[in-house]
Formats: structure tokens, C-alpha cells, sequence
């Protein structure tokens, strides 16, 4: 009778999942965590390959609307260039009508070589600009299809504004789900690789320290166990190490392209980046991408195009929205998210580590007088070169480090650049020991890095490219953030890694240096201020002042 029993509920389980998998659709479908697809009613979709899907539907106009996307960065870039040509341009002419170039007795020589030098520097300055105004235009707006025979052809990640799917091509039915047994620990990690499972195409987004690597190394397994070759894109070299380490420890055939490292020949899963990748984009059936909210980025574009033979591709990102305004085509080969759980989320049921935030508002001065720089004058990058390295800015920065110090916290100091961080190493010399960690400066200069992660030092002076995405630091329980970023991307990212739980670990610190004299770093300051306000709480925000 038991055995009967057993037998009825196993069959029922089966019967359960296959119903999932067949009669799943994208219309009306509800994910977890309040995830939901919205598609153009009446429209119908057909996968003609793996890289191309053809759509029917009443108006195409909705599809239109929804797939033109406009690059900000790149329209105020256009912007900015044509106020410029303008003005080189009104300078030409008021020299070409002769206003200030006739050799006039009463303009001494000085003063009409000046003029002189002005002109001849507009005349260089027009064509350069034009040449670029005529590459960046083209690219302000960006149009994810084409019509074909009164079709419309749309990228494949894109099923889910389809209000059904012909012959369900976007459903998974060949890879067989498998979970890593660490898994159980953590349940939403489960719940999200579930919903991955049901689909070819689709992402989760999951804040910084919650175990992303895990659930795609489960991917990865799964594909080896489906008989089918895996492929896991990084966006960078030192991420390559870490997975591949990771990766190998749980399957033996697997190798890595990147960093040094060269692939051997009939891997089961590869490691690679996205500037290694396109050598192997025929190869993979299954392709995992780490850190996905970069696949609008042209090199990403070109793999996915180039990826003939997969007809599997998930996306793994703590933050699936961009700056630009090209939050669509992350899922343009990706999918859509399916599941999702953020910071906040994280923190209150307890799987990330709390933090309290302290924005300190510093005045740099030259001569004593508080430093204000233009806006309309001097570009953003100029301004951080300017302020970062004041008296007032290096101070304070020091002050807030050594206090960590004295506390015994494990402490990562992020700047903007390499020469930031070199300027505090050597404004710290007396009294603090540094090394610099950079992506920038090659291997040997990823030493302080290695050492931080070991336990042998407690601080980690960075470059916020080498930080802020993916390296795992599981005991650091500060930051000290001085990069002025307006970017809710890197914040989030840098914020990370301090997230990450470990027994005995203290509530962990994060120290904003929000560096005043520049509107749009003011701007930028209330905009991370007001992140971490929506994080843990306004009321639970400490700013501080400084004169």
C-alpha cells in the first residue's frame, strides 16, 4: 500500500512538471518575487532560428514604440558636440568677415597673433567635430527590428512581448534541471533556477552577495549532465580565474580563455571573457552571462549574434537596468527577468549583511577659499582630478580610514582612478602602508587584492573598475567610496562588497565621500545619499558636515 502511495505522489510530481513545461506561456505568466511579462496583445511569434524570431500582430506600432531606443549618453554627447561646432563655427565667420583679421594699427601684434591662433585652431576644430557629429548621430536612436514581408524580425531574447509563441520554441524541454546541494541553504536560490529551467532564454536579477556564481555553475552542470557544452562569459580577467578555480573544483573537463590562461581543446565548460569569447561563439549550446546589464554594449551585441549554435542563454545581473537608457536590449538575447530580489530584500530576511551609511560632505579649498568649478566649463573627469587631491579631500579620507583601522575593520578605500588612489597612497606615506590594486596596471598590481581576500592585510586601496563587480570578499565589513558616481549601477555594485555574510561578522560600514565644489558631483551625492535611504531607511542615513 505504501509503495502504491510512493508511486502515485512520484507520478503525480512528473505529471506536475511536464504540465509546467507544456502548457506555460508568456501571456499572463507570474514570477516569483511579483516578476510579470508584458506583451502586445494579438501578437503571435515564430522562432525561425535560434537568433530571429518573426511576429504577427494586428499594429506593429506598439512593438515599435517599445523597440526604439534612444541612447541618452550618446544624445547629450550630440548635443554637446553641435553647441560647440556652433560656436567654432560663429567665430569663423566673424573673422572671415574681417572683423579682427586686417593687420588694423590700432590691434597691436600680440593681440592679433591671439586672434590669429584662434582662428586657425577653429578652422582644425570644425571638420573633427563634424566627423564625429556624423558617426554619433546615427547612433542616438537604436531600432531591435526589422520588418520582413510585412513581419516584423525581432532578437530571440524578446519572445516574452509576444503575446504567444507557435509550437512553445521558447520553452526549455532538453536541459535537464540540476541544483548544486549547497542550494538548500539558501531557498530563493532554488526558486530562481526553477524559473530559469522553464524557459531558453531568460535572467535573474539578484543583488551582489547573494550566490549568483552558484546558481550558474548549476546551469553549467546541468548542461554536462543534458550532453551539451556550456559556455560562462565574465567581464573580467580576474573574474575568469575565480570561476574557472570554482568551476573546476566541481567538473573536471572544464578550462578558461582569458588572463593569461588558454583553453584546451574539447572542454565541457568554457570560462572566458566577452573579448576571448567570440573565438569559441560557435561552440556553445548553452551560454550563461555574468554581470548581463553590459550586453547592450556593441562587443556583447556582436557575440550574441555570432552565438550559431546555442539555443540556450541566461543572464545573471544584481542590476538589470542601465544609465543610457538601453534597458530593453539587456534582454534582447537575455530574456526577461523571471525572478528577482534586491538589497533591501536581502538585508531584512537575512541572507546580506546590514550597513549603516555615512555621507560626509567635504569643501575643498584652494588658498582657503572653497573651490566652485563651472559646470558648463570643465568636464567631469577634470573636476575629480582637481578636487580628490585637496588638503581637505585626502584628510578626511585619512581620518575615516585610520578610525576603521583602529576598529579592527577590514577596509576597502575606492577612488575613480589609478592616480587618485597613487596621490592618497602618497599623501598616507607617513603614517599608512598602501598598495595600489589596479585592472589597469597588470597582474603583479592585483597582489594587494589577492592578499586582502587571504586576510593578509585589513585595507585595499582600488580603482573603482577592478571592484566594482564580482570579487568576492566575503569578511570585509567597510568601504570607504570616493568616486563621486552618479551611476545607482556602481553604487550598488561597490556596496556589495561588504554585503556578503559571514559568521561573526559586525554590521558592516559604508563612509560616502561626497565631495562638494561641483554641481554635478552634488548631484551625484544626492542621488547615491538617496539610495541608501531607500536601502535601510532615510531616518537611518548619517550626514555629516565638514567646514
Amino acid at each position: 500500500m505504501l509503495c502504491y502511495i510512493l508511486y502515485i505522489v512520484i507520478f503525480m510530481s512528473i505529471y506536475y512538471v511536464n504540465y509546467e513545461f507544456n502548457q506555460i506561456s508568456p501571456k499572463g505568466l507570474k514570477m516569483a518575487h511579483s516578476v510579470e511579462f508584458q506583451n502586445v496583445k494579438g501578437s503571435i511569434g515564430e522562432y525561425k532560428n535560434e537568433m530571429e524570431i518573426h511576429v504577427n500582430a494586428p499594429s506593429f506600432s506598439l512593438f515599435k514604440k517599445k523597440l526604439t531606443l534612444r541612447n541618452s549618453q550618446i544624445a547629450w554627447r550630440v548635443g554637446f558636440l553641435r553647441k560647440k561646432l556652433n560656436y567654432w563655427k560663429s567665430l569663423v565667420a566673424r573673422f572671415t568677415d574681417g572683423e579682427v583679421l586686417s593687420q588694423t594699427p590700432s590691434i597691436i601684434e600680440e593681440y592679433q597673433h591671439k586672434i590669429d591662433k584662434k582662428y586657425a585652431t577653429a578652422l582644425e576644430k570644425i571638420p573633427e567635430i563634424e566627423r564625429e557629429l556624423e558617426e554619433l548621430v546615427p547612433q542616438v536612436n537604436e531600432e531591435l527590428f526589422t520588418e520582413i514581408d510585412g513581419k516584423l524580425a525581432i532578437p530571440p531574447g524578446l519572445w516574452y512581448m509576444c503575446e504567444s509563441i507557435q509550437g512553445n520554441a521558447h520553452l526549455n524541454s532538453d536541459l535537464k534541471p540540476f541544483f548544486l546541494p549547497c542550494l538548500k541553504n539558501r531557498p530563493y536560490q532554488i526558486e530562481s533556477l526553477i524559473e530559469l529551467y522553464k524557459y531558453k532564454r531568460a535572467m535573474i536579477e539578484l543583488a551582489t552577495g547573494m550566490g549568483k556564481s552558484k546558481i550558474l555553475q548549476s546551469i553549467a552542470l546541468a548542461s554536462v549532465n543534458s550532453g551539451k557544452r556550456c559556455m560562462i562569459v565574465v567581464p573580467t580577467e580576474y573574474l575568469v580565474g575565480q570561476m574557472h578555480e570554482e568551476m573546476k573544483t566541481l567538473h573536471a573537463n572544464t578550462t578558461a580563455q582569458g588572463g593569461g590562461r588558454q583553453a584546451t581543446l574539447g572542454w565541457d565548460i568554457l570560462v572566458t571573457t566577452i573579448q576571448s569569447a567570440s573565438g569559441f561563439a560557435d561552440l556553445p549550446n548553452v551560454v550563461c552571462l555574468d554581470e548581463c546589464h553590459h550586453t547592450p554594449a556593441e562587443s556583447w551585441t556582436k557575440l550574441a549574434m555570432s552565438l550559431s549554435n546555442a539555443t540556450h542563454v541566461y543572464g545573471f545581473t544584481a542590476t538589470a537596468f542601465r544609465s543610457d537608457g538601453l534597458d530593453v536590449a539587456i534582454h534582447a538575447f537575455a530574456g526577461p527577468i523571471v525572478y528577482s530580489r534586491d538589497v533591501r530584500w536581502g538585508i531584512q530576511n537575512g541572507f546580506l549583511n546590514n550597513f549603516v551609511p555615512f555621507v560626509i560632505k567635504v569643501n575643498p579649498k584652494k588658498n582657503g577659499k572653497k573651490i566652485i568649478l563651472p559646470e558648463d566649463k570643465i568636464q567631469a573627469i577634470s573636476a575629480y582630478k582637481i578636487l580628490i587631491p585637496t588638503l581637505e579631500t585626502m584628510s578626511i579620507v585619512r581620518d575615516r580610514l585610520l578610525a576603521c583601522i583602529e576598529k579592527n575593520r577590514k577596509v576597502i578605500v575606492v577612488f575613480k582612478t589609478v592616480q587618485a588612489c597613487k596621490d592618497f597612497r602618497k599623501f598616507c606615506l607617513n603614517q599608512i602602508t598602501l598598495d595600489v590594486a589596479s585592472a589597469e596596471l597588470g597582474k603583479k598590481t592585483k597582489a594587494p587584492l589577492r592578499r586582502f581576500q587571504q586576510g593578509d592585510s585589513k585595507v585595499l586601496l582600488v580603482n573603482s573598475g577592478l571592484i566594482s563587480e564580482g570579487v568576492d570578499i566575503p569578511d570585509c565589513d567597510a568601504i570607504i567610496q570616493v568616486c563621486q558616481n552618479s551611476s545607482d549601477i556602481m553604487s550598488l555594485q561597490i556596496l556589495g562588497r561588504m554585503l556578503r555574510i559571514k559568521e561573526g561578522k559586525r554590521i558592516s560600514v559604508m563612509i560616502d565621500i561626497r565631495v562638494n565644489g561641483y554641481e554635478p558631483f552634488v548631484r551625484s551625492g544626492d542621488r547615491r545619499q538617496n539610495l541608501y535611504g531607500k536601502i535601510v531607511g532615510t531616518e537611518n542615513v548619517k550626514i555629516i558636515e565638514m567646514e
